[in-house]
């Protein structure tokens, strides 16, 4: 799957990421840092991406409906050192398919993962 990591999230994460097969770019890579909610989103739409984020705002269903964009997938951590946001982030690409989630809102925790298909 192709993912956006939010400037929110550790570009530590991306790696791993790579490495268990996604193309992953982050907002500082194409200089978005900074840049507004509907830019980073606009960014992500345009490349097909699926937007990974802390930024709870992403996460409001009538803001971002799903099936509006690639996916949203919103981390809700309670540790958000980059060593446990790359576990989890793991943990989520080794457990799911993440290319059945393109479209989606998924909110993942430390133990559970939520998933709000496009209707």
């Amino acid at each position: 799957m192709k993912l956006k990591l939010d400037e929110n999230i550790t570009v530590v994460a991306k790696d791993p990421l790579v490495a268990l097969g996604h193309d992953v770019d982050t907002v500082p890579d194409e200089s978005l840092t900074g840049r507004s909610d509907a830019d980073v989103l606009t960014a992500a739409i345009r490349d097909d991406r699926a937007l990974v984020t802390f930024d709870l705002g992403f996460g409001d269903p009538r803001a971002y409906p799903p099936g509006s964009h690639p996916g949203v997938i919103l981390l809700r951590l309670r540790d958000q050192q980059p060593d446990n946001v790359v576990s989890v982030l793991r943990g989520l690409a080794e457990n799911h398919d993440l290319n059945e989630l393109a479209g989606c809102t998924v909110v993942v925790t430390e133990r559970l993962v939520r998933i709000r298909r496009p209707e």
